[in-house]
């Protein structure tokens, strides 16, 4: 992840200038170092939990790309939280992703309002899998080289 970090400031540098010189700012953009904080955490948590998952159970790898796939559906990127019904909103928001993408977009886009439901609910899954992806790490840790 932190590798990839610079790939993220280059372009996100002219993003913040650009809005700057354009008088699109706001003071949200404050608020960047935190969305960046957060997109590092969720990473780094599905991506521990899966590759300790994947130890013992190598269909993860397979599955992945499929879950990739569902995974674009389910997260409003394309498309607005606001303009989806309420049993769909809710459903969307279960997605941990949900609630970072609209934060960005608040953040960064300054949308007028921020859905702060999916954005909490979002920030405490992300938190919840993070304890639990460590959780799961470290009570497997000592078998992973028997196992492989």
């Amino acid at each position: 992840m932190i590798t990839n970090l610079p790939a993220l400031a280059i372009p996100g540098i002219g993003a913040v200038a650009a809005s700057l010189i354009l008088g699109e700012a706001t003071p949200r953009i404050l608020l960047l170092p935190i969305a960046v904080a957060w997109t590092m955490l969720l990473t780094g948590a599905v991506t521990l939990l899966l590759s300790t998952v994947a130890v013992r159970f190598r269909d993860v790898i397979a599955v992945l790309p499929f879950m990739l796939q569902i995974g674009l559906f389910v997260t409003p990127l394309g498309y607005s939280l606001t303009d989806l019904s309420d049993t769909a909103r809710l459903a969307v928001s279960a997605n941990p992703l949900t609630g970072l993408v609209e934060f960005w977009r608040w953040v960064v886009l300054s949308a007028d309002h921020a859905e702060t439901g999916a954005i909490a609910g979002s920030a405490v899954l992300t938190v919840l899998l993070a304890l639990a992806a460590w959780r799961v790490f470290a009570r497997t840790e000592v078998v992973m080289a028997d196992v492989i």
